[in-house]
């Protein structure tokens, strides 16, 4: 009896630990992102039309730009500190074998080698996602008006039509943009 009660004991440690662990590492990470908004605060402006932050032009703003962004990574960096899955974790999680005819919505499985449409989505710049997130904001998305979170959310959900269609997802895509441009445009010519 006594020996299962140190059992529970040392487990409940080991939770309350990895609890306090992770606490400390999202302090540290909300840490950083308030240097980082600070900073951006005092050195840049966000562009009433593109709602993306900006330092000015030239060097200076080139650097404070990358500054800004190092911020942005040592904080993500700090979270994945807390996220990678543990051995425990991989014991736990059943393999994902479904067929992808059979996914269910929010059940699409994640691959564990990137397939080509995957790493095309993934590698989209800057540039190329934020006249989507644009687009998408028009129709009604929720959607921050800050880059990286634009960046985010567009990946987010190109990621999701490259995992359903594969290499269609460009196409789905368009199609997708256009029926929210459509609807858009035909509420607004209601209202008038």
């Amino acid at each position: 009896m006594s020996n299962e009660k140190n059992t529970e004991g040392a487990s409940l440690a080991q939770k309350l630990t990895a609890a306090a662990y992770r606490a400390g590492v999202e302090a540290a990470a909300k840490w950083i992102d308030e240097r980082r908004e600070s900073f951006d605060r005092d050195h840049g402006s966000i562009d009433p039309e593109t709602g993306t932050m900006e330092y000015g032009s030239g060097a200076r703003a080139v650097a404070k730009s990358e500054y800004s962004y190092e911020l942005y990574e040592i904080a993500e960096g700090i979270r994945a500190l807390v996220g990678a899955p543990t051995a425990a974790d991989a014991e736990n999680t059943a393999p994902i074998t479904a067929n992808p005819a059979e996914i269910a919505p929010a059940t699409l499985p994640y691959p564990t080698e990137p397939t080509d449409a995957l790493l095309e989505v993934l590698g989209l710049m800057l540039y190329t996602t934020t006249p989507i997130a644009h687009a998408l904001r028009a129709a009604g998305t929720d959607i921050p008006k800050r880059c990286e979170e634009e960046q985010a959310h567009v990946l987010h959900w190109l990621v999701q039509l490259a995992l359903q269609h594969g290499a269609e997802w460009r196409a789905r895509a368009a199609k997708s943009i256009e029926e929210l441009q459509a609807a858009t445009q035909a509420t607004s010519e209601v209202r008038a």
